[in-house]
């Protein structure tokens, strides 16, 4: 095994490379051989991982598939039993763009906290805070919290903001 490198990691390669390997046996309906590794044609790989989406695997499992057959190839490469040439110019499939995740209330404190505690100036502090906690507590881009009129607030006792729909900051 490499140094360096996780269980898990070493675990989902090998399963990689068993997949290929697979997927090769039944493609030249014989046996994989070294040769078939040796300069595996792109035609090869967009055919394995047409077949692993088939089969139900997402972008981001594709993507981590397609490393680890990278790996292995460039493995051989250095042992100068394969070119990793093809592998190499192999497209990657297009992963779908992730949402921002919500902090959790206890992050939104201390993110909120260490904010006002790096300000230089007890304004700025305030400033920093008041407008991490309007985010985080209304769900706000920061460009809807900087277009918010400064009177948004009428009422010092209110629990809502003035605007269409109502935001609420509690």
């Amino acid at each position: 095994g490499q140094r360096g490198v996780s269980p898990n990691t070493v675990e989902a390669y090998e399963r990689d490379v068993r997949q290929l390997l697979v997927f090769l046996t039944r493609h030249h309906g014989r046996p994989a051989r070294m040769a078939d590794l040796a300069d595996l044609p792109q035609a090869d790989i967009r055919g394995f991982l047409a077949s692993r989406k088939t089969d139900g695997a997402g972008a981001r499992t594709l993507a981590r598939g397609l490393a680890g057959v990278r790996s292995f190839i460039r493995f051989l490469e250095r042992d100068g039993q394969a070119s990793s040439a093809s592998v190499r110019t192999a497209r990657t499939p297009r992963l779908p763009r992730r949402l921002p995740r919500p902090l959790s209330p206890a992050d939104a404190v201390t993110v909120t906290d260490e904010a006002g505690a790096m300000a230089t100036q007890p304004w700025i502090s305030a400033r920093n805070v008041a407008v991490l906690t309007l985010l985080y507590g209304c769900g706000l881009r920061i460009s809807e919290a900087l277009g918010l009129p400064g009177d948004s607030l009428t009422d010092s006792s209110a629990r809502l903001l003035e605007s269409s729909p109502p935001l609420s900051i509690v």
